[in-house]
């Protein structure tokens, strides 16, 4: 512990959810012999939401940071909005979200300027004035990218992370 470092931490508490289909709205395709699961209300997975309880109540008690994980596609925002509702740090789960898209998207970056670099020198070879390294376009173009693939995942973040919890609340 260094100087000035309070005596303790604060607590932080991390819980995995899933959504998962609704148990008394399961039905079969009598063709395919699956699950039918467009259509079908979800909900949090019972056992992760008992977990989720017991972390919000530790919370309460030790003051306490929850933080909540999952992965899923964007339908899989009205459990996150639940476990907002039940108290989780709404910060974390913007962050999570934002994060998540934001991984690909540099992801997907990093691998077009490494192939345009690579390409550039077949497009040079090929067209007569063309350079091969034009630091405006390979410095703007990616950061351009990036700002813009930001925006595309902030604000669904930020819409999730906005929310009446009595409306959630309302819907279970």
């Amino acid at each position: 512990m260094t100087p000035g470092e309070p005596a303790h931490r604060a607590m932080r508490i991390i819980v995995c959810i899933k959504q998962v289909p609704k148990a008394q709205e399961l039905q079969v395709d009598p063709v395919t012999q699956t699950l039918k699961r467009v259509g079908v209300p979800s909900e949090i997975n019972p056992p992760d939401a008992n977990a989720l309880e017991i972390a919000l109540q530790m919370k309460d008690r030790h003051g306490a940071e929850v933080i909540v994980l999952s992965m899923g596609p964007t339908s899989f925002d009205e459990s996150l909005e639940r476990a907002m509702a039940m108290g989780a740090d709404r910060r974390r789960i913007t962050s999570m979200v934002v994060w998540q898209g934001m991984r690909l998207a540099l992801i997907g970056v990093v691998i077009g300027v490494g192939v345009s670099f690579w390409l550039s020198k077949l497009v040079a070879s090929l067209l007569y004035g063309v350079k091969q390294w034009d630091p405006l376009v390979f410095v703007s173009v990616p950061l351009i990218l990036s700002a813009v693939a930001l925006v595309a995942v902030w604000l669904p973040a930020m819409r999730a992370s906005k929310l009446n919890p009595m409306e959630a609340l309302r819907t279970e």
